[in-house]
């Protein structure tokens, strides 16, 4: 059976330190968004490498950011 990347429906706690708690919520404010969906492009940067490289004019391409 071949993984589904359609769709994010395994959960996994995760502790974090007070300060990389403050990071992550600073990291996701800056890009506008939730800290659990920083938390899972983080994670897939971690896994797959840089997944939003910039276009010429400062945004990602479609689909790079894995955002829903």
């Amino acid at each position: 059976m071949a993984a589904d990347d359609s769709k994010r429906t395994n959960c996994v706690k995760v502790c974090f330190t007070d300060r990389e708690y403050i990071d992550l919520n600073r990291a996701a404010v800056k890009h506008e968004r939730s800290k659990a969906d920083m938390a899972y492009v983080l994670v897939r940067q971690g896994l797959y490498g840089i997944l939003n490289k910039p276009d010429s004019a400062g945004t990602g391409t479609k689909g790079s950011d894995d955002a829903p």
